[in-house]
């Protein structure tokens, strides 16, 4: 399997929405945010919310957090 590259800042666990992620949902928001921004990248930048079953099983968690990531 190739391996692509993504730009990532380092400092960007700084950032006030991330801020507010790890404040309210803790590492496990963190986890979740930082998925899902592989795989937009992966799906050209876009992720089909209507199935957000689907994609809360992916990352092993549930819809409810999955929508508080999306919220913040």
């Amino acid at each position: 399997m190739n391996k692509i590259y993504f730009s990532h800042d380092f400092y960007s666990r700084n950032d006030p929405k991330l801020q507010k992620i790890l404040m309210e949902l803790g590492n496990e928001g963190i986890g979740i945010f930082w998925n899902m921004v592989e795989m937009m990248y992966e799906q050209s930048g876009k992720l089909l919310f209507s199935n957000i079953k689907q994609l809360a099983f992916e990352l092993r968690t549930d819809s409810e957090r999955i929508q508080q990531v999306i919220a913040i």
